[in-house]
């Protein structure tokens, strides 16, 4: 999905906007970013990202799936947003080009379409069980 660009002269690296008030979200981002090369990604957190942060993204909708802002100032949701970031992840990276190619891409994104429909429930398991969304 294609979305604002960013303004010229502005640094041009990976944003991904993850849903801080998510257990799962973040135990997933927390993992991704102890990473080698996660450093080279910028991981914004929902929860306490400012306007200046969101560069024009919706909050609220992306709250509801994981949003990337590409180099070129693309906006990416789901599927090729965690294509985006495993890409440049290099324990990821081979990952992360397989999620682009379909049949492949088809696959994920009707599972990650599921997985949306059931993460109000895995959130309230998580929780149940411990796992905490992330602080400032």
């Amino acid at each position: 999905m294609a979305g604002s660009t960013v303004g010229e002269g502005e640094e041009r690296r990976l944003t991904v906007y993850y849903d801080g008030a998510c257990p799962i979200c973040t135990t997933e981002v927390r993992f991704y970013r102890a990473q080698a090369g996660a450093e080279d990604i910028d991981w914004v957190n929902l929860k306490f990202a400012s306007e200046e942060d969101l560069k024009g993204l919706d909050r609220e909708k992306a709250l509801g799936r994981l949003h990337a802002r590409d180099e070129k100032g693309e906006i990416l949701d789901g599927v090729p947003a965690f294509a985006a970031a495993m890409e440049r992840i290099p324990r990821f990276a081979r990952f992360g080009r397989l999620l682009g190619i379909p049949p492949v891409s088809w696959l994920f994104r009707g599972l990650y379409a599921v997985f949306l429909r059931l993460r109000p429930l895995i959130q309230r398991l998580a929780r149940a069980v411990g796992i905490k969304a992330e602080t400032p």
